[in-house]
């Protein structure tokens, strides 16, 4: 039965007494009637078809004279408070739009709390008056899921590059998208629906997927649309890279399950399609699908030997770098343009491997070499593929390597297990940290100074630093991999204030409370320690210059302006202006 039927039926059970709608008088004795109370997030593709259309498309930023908010912000303003009801009479809506108007709210990516509603509206003017929300998540657990958003959002935008184009961007996202979610293994769980199932949970379903997909892009600059199939049960994206849209499903894109988010596998089949080579020319293909628009360029239509792969692209200098098996025991290292008007590619170099190769080669990077998997080994070599070494070696010949991945600089390895007919079993496929990895430092800094001191791990500033601002993703990696980080005074006690000063301790403590990392924070002038320069600062500095006193590595630090080795009148002088002027 079709919206527009029921809803008809409705109306005649209204008109004949017999429907226990909500009905009641208001002041000037029209009726105000209770709506049909509208179906969940897990029916909206029951009626897509219905609901994509030009009439849609214009509804979606539905306003009037009276108020000039489209009705979508208006919707997500007025609902981040869970209100029972929210008044949307100023936009006169008429009742028989509801379906086009309405309905779409449960698929916009911000209303990722909201699973149904219903709605009332006047029998004498038959326009809408108050909708009703059934919310998933309550206001404090609403505006802790947008902190945690907002974060993934400032992560995922610190790992685009200035000099991407829209392609690039793109497949980073799905990299992005691949690499920190796992398909979820309770798709009952309504969240896995939407943004918060893939940025918050990081445990979504394929509309979860698509839903994050387009809202990081649109942060961005870059449209996408979300497409839907009932036969299929599925959902997945269109993106518009320079005018043209193509298809790309992430969900199918992010391969295979292994039970640990934040450390994965993609592959890019389904990636940068038209519609014709969706439906024909991938492995699996897409079938009766709804959307807003049509992809009609095969620019990227094929299936060239990079979307065959099962590890992610590497991002080094320019291009984009991949491994292709050539046989059992020999792969090419290639490189891909992807700023030419055509995809090009480029081959690196041949090379013979000591070891069979399992499906494809798994491949990563600490930023310097490419290590890359066979069977039961790792290698490493630069980015020319020379100076091959083995890396690691899997003594277990029960099990064989599938793929590596290097993140926070912990390296990962994942294995199959290999069956007595010598079949191997990805069922349980188990994620390794592999000891032989070792780094300088255990984490990697983007925005803060640091240097070994006296055997001592230093992080310097030159301004004034709040904790809040420093404990960040940017700064810490592994924050996102639960990671403890705590700040100390010198006598070994917590810091309560908020405000970072000299000699204060940095801590980083596992999950299982070791210590992997500690740091000394120098700030540039603060002499006493309490966060800032001030006159007293500059004055004791000037002292300590007069007088020539001795001071161990770090106090000379803190007093050295220009960081060039030597105290002299010149920097106290300008900390004596820094603390008059700021």
């Amino acid at each position: 039965m079709s919206i527009r039927t029921k809803k008809i039926l409705i109306i005649v059970f209204i008109l004949l007494g017999i429907l226990s709608s909500k009905s009641f008088a208001i002041e000037n004795n029209e009726e105000k009637v209770m709506g049909e109370t509208f179906f969940s997030i897990d029916d909206y593709y029951k009626y897509n078809e219905e609901l994509h259309n030009e009439k849609f498309l214009e509804k979606i930023y539905y306003r009037n004279d009276v108020n000039t908010m489209s009705l979508k912000d208006y919707i997500i303003q007025e609902s981040l408070a869970c209100p029972e009801a929210i008044d949307i009479s100023a936009y006169q809506i008429p009742v028989d739009d509801v379906e086009e108007i309405l309905v779409p709210v449960l698929y916009y990516d911000e209303l990722f709390y909201i699973n149904g509603f219903s709605y009332d509206y006047l029998s004498s003017t038959n326009e809408v008056m108050n909708i009703y929300f059934s919310y998933t998540l309550t206001t404090d657990e609403i505006q802790n899921a947008w902190n945690v958003i907002n974060n993934e959002v400032k992560k995922y935008e610190n790992g685009i590059k200035s000099e991407w184009n829209e392609l690039e961007k793109v497949l980073y996202t799905n990299n992005f998208l691949c690499q920190t979610c796992e398909y979820a293994t309770d798709t009952t769980i309504v969240t896995t629906h939407t943004l918060y199932g893939a940025l918050v949970s990081k445990e979504p379903v394929c509309d979860g997927y698509s839903h994050a997909f387009r809202y990081l892009l649109n942060q961005v600059g870059i449209e996408a649309t979300i497409a839907t199939s009932t036969s299929m049960n599925h959902a997945w994206n269109l993106v518009n890279i320079d005018d043209e849209y193509y298809h790309i499903d992430v969900t199918w894109n992010d391969t295979l399950y292994n039970g640990v988010r934040g450390v994965g596998i993609t592959a890019y089949e389904f990636f940068l399609a038209s519609d014709d080579s969706f439906k024909n020319e991938r492995k699996s293909a897409h079938t009766d699908w709804v959307a807003d628009v049509k992809a009609t360029s095969t620019k990227y239509d094929g299936t060239q030997d990079w979307r065959n792969q099962t590890n992610y692209l590497i991002y080094k200098d320019n291009y984009w770098y991949f491994i292709n098996k050539l046989s059992d025991y020999s792969f090419e290292l290639n490189k891909l343009d992807l700023r030419k008007s055509n995809i090009e590619k480029t081959l690196v170099n041949t090379n013979t491997i000591e070891d069979y190769m399992c499906f494809a080669p798994g491949l990563t990077t600490d930023g310097e070499n490419l290590y890359y998997s066979t069977f039961y080994k790792i290698f490493k070599m630069d980015y020319n593929g020379e100076n091959i070494s083995e890396f690691f070696t899997l003594l277990d010949s029960s099990k064989c390597i599938y793929s590596v991945e290097i993140i926070n600089n912990v390296f990962y390895y994942d294995t199959f297990n290999i069956e007595s007919d010598g079949s191997i079993s990805g069922t349980t496929r188990k994620t390794n940290i592999c000891d032989e990895y070792k780094v300088e430092e255990p984490l990697v800094y983007t925005t803060i100074s640091t240097r070994e001191i006296d055997e001592k791990n230093v992080m310097i500033f030159s301004n004034p630093q709040k904790i809040s601002d420093l404990l960040v993703a940017s700064n810490f990696p592994v924050i996102d991999q639960n990671y403890i980080i705590e700040v100390y005074i010198e006598d070994k006690v917590k810091l309560n204030t908020d405000q970072i000063g000299s000699k204060n301790i940095i801590k980083i403590f596992d999950n299982e409370s070791n210590l992997v990392a500690e740091y000394t924070t120098i700030l540039k002038g603060d002499v006493n320690g309490d966060g800032y320069v001030k006159m007293y600062d500059a004055f004791q500095i000037l002292r300590d210059i007069i007088l020539g006193r001795d001071m161990v590595e770090l106090e000379r630090l803190i007093r050295d302006y220009n960081d060039d080795g030597i105290l002299r009148m010149y920097d106290a002088f300008s900390f004596l202006r820094y603390s008059l002027f700021n």
